[in-house]
């Protein structure tokens, strides 16, 4: 889990803090950015 590997021991509190910095919050981030990728994954 992202939120783990940064640090952070509750999800919740990870959700906060990135949706303040990135004004959105982790899954919107995740569904823009695979908007980005190309076939199998990978980006274009």
């Amino acid at each position: 889990m992202i939120a783990l590997d940064c640090g952070f021991k509750d999800q919740s509190y990870f959700t906060k803090v990135f949706r303040k910095y990135m004004k959105q919050t982790p899954r919107g981030y995740r569904l823009r950015l695979g908007s980005a990728r190309g076939p199998g994954g990978k980006r274009t």
